[in-house]
């Protein structure tokens, strides 16, 4: 059954879109269609679309209990096959489509940002900070030492090393973006 579309789409997730009205898309890019999403087949989505975590989870746990390779990883296979069978051959065709469906403009993290209030801007600072100060205290806990960078034969180490060091750079860069979008947000506002 094919639907039309007239209100205006805001992007809530992959290939996930909401109008106005409060209606849920489905976008399938293959075949340029909607399928809108009804309250009642929303608990059904929300299992086929972890259809490709779940069975890399089975497959971990089958593993963890029966440590055998070729089981787990050919289970993980069988039950990804069937989730995604399901999705495209029993879940998508129930849903009523729409054939006139135009994406929304892409917006850019920057444009994103700066259209939250400036409280949830200042919480997204203090969010980071926090986050980053977590990750410097870690640091200080493994006792890191510049010795550590030149000796690369502890792996687990100098890979914990590094990850608490790239995390440290992207929450205080991401802080540091978001306190500049605030300040312009301010000027702005100050100017009118």
């Amino acid at each position: 059954m094919k639907q039309k579309m007239q209100s205006r789409l805001t992007n809530i997730g992959r290939n996930l879109y909401k109008d106005n009205a409060g209606k849920v898309y489905i976008y399938d890019k293959r075949k340029n269609l909607a399928y809108t999403l009804d309250k009642n087949n929303q608990l059904k989505f929300q299992l086929v679309r972890c259809r490709f975590i779940i069975p890399i989870t089975v497959g971990f746990l089958i593993y963890y209990y029966l440590p055998n390779y070729p089981l787990s990883v050919s289970i993980g296979l069988i039950c990804f096959v069937l989730l995604q069978f399901y999705y495209h051959q029993r879940f998508l065709p129930e849903l009523p489509m729409t054939n006139r469906f135009e994406l929304p403009a892409k917006e850019s993290m920057m444009c994103k940002l700066s259209n939250n209030e400036a409280s949830v801007l200042v919480k997204r600072i203090i969010g980071a900070i926090l986050i980053g100060s977590l990750f410097i205290w870690n640091l200080f806990e493994m006792q890191i030492s510049i010795d550590d960078f030149r000796m690369i034969t502890d792996w687990n180490r100098t890979l914990m090393l590094l990850l608490s060091l790239a995390m440290i750079l992207v929450t205080f860069t991401s802080s540091v973006m978001v306190g500049t979008i605030l300040v312009q947000k301010n000027r702005k506002g100050n100017n009118k």
